[in-house]
């Protein structure tokens, strides 16, 4: 490869990337229509910068990301933009005369592209923390098919007046509760909890959880009772944060199902 033409390929990298300033941009297309060499390059390149995009699973953009990039822009001095050294090009069709190509972003594509490389940063780690949850969440439904299908557990069909809520079941010293469509409580002021029925009809708290958006949630939570001491479970929304001694409000509940 000749120092000249990695001077063209550095120009197809920024013309594939939209950064170019708009003299290099017009004399790396004059030089493009003779090189196959570059064409080749650039059509590469363009495949590359497309797979990008799809690299990562997509996330919400930062609701502020056009503000900032703005501030930066019109913060950015052009002076402070210095153009790198490379070989000079020489005009076709002017011997003699040569001219050194600014290979440099222009301010508002160099200010987006810092703020880029952070928001990135910011978006892998918030894409890290949701693959967590994402597979906190699939671990959890698993147990919870596997504590359906375990011999000797506990199996409730959670039901209120007018439709089903979901499912709950006891194995081991876990409790998993299955819950569909249940309204997101206020995290500050309520909570759900879900209750364990005893042989005389008695009521006693298993644990609190909260639902935080729409759909089917699935929680597991600890329960120190023995899958065939269970009659029954039901689900109640609470005032408050505590775990009271008795429901206030039942939204669900059902008996054993039989084996």
């Amino acid at each position: 490869m000749t120092a000249g033409h990695a001077v063209w390929e550095e120009l197809a990298a920024g013309h594939a990337l939209s950064a170019l300033e708009p003299e290099d941009e017009q004399a790396f297309l004059a030089h493009l229509r003779g090189c196959d060499r570059c064409a080749a390059d650039l059509a590469a390149l363009r495949e590359t910068v497309g797979e990008i995009g799809y690299a990562a699973e997509p996330v919400d953009l930062p609701p502020d990301l056009g503000r900032r990039i703005m501030d930066a822009a019109r913060a950015e001095r052009p002076a402070a933009l210095a153009p790198p050294a490379v070989a000079p090009l020489r005009r076709p069709g002017r011997a003699g005369r040569v001219r050194q190509p600014a290979l440099r972003l222009a301010p508002l594509a160099a200010a987006a592209a810092v703020l880029l490389v952070v928001a990135l940063g910011a978006w892998n780690l918030d894409l890290r923390t949701r693959n967590a949850a994402t597979t906190a969440a699939i671990a959890r439904r698993n147990a919870a098919l596997a504590c359906l299908a375990a011999p000797g557990s506990a199996t409730v069909r959670l039901r209120s007046t007018d439709q089903a809520r979901g499912t709950a079941c006891v194995a081991g010293d876990r409790a998993y509760v299955v819950v569909d469509r249940l309204p997101e409580n206020d995290t500050a002021r309520s909570v759900y909890v879900l209750w364990w029925q005893d042989r005389a009809n008695g009521l006693h708290p298993v644990e609190r959880f909260d639902v935080e958006g729409p759909g089917t949630s699935v929680f597991a939570l600890p329960i120190a009772v023995a899958p065939s001491d269970v009659r029954g479970m039901a689900v109640s929304l609470e005032p408050g944060r505590a775990l009271p001694a008795r429901p206030t409000v039942t939204v669900a509940s059902g008996p054993v199902v039989a084996a």
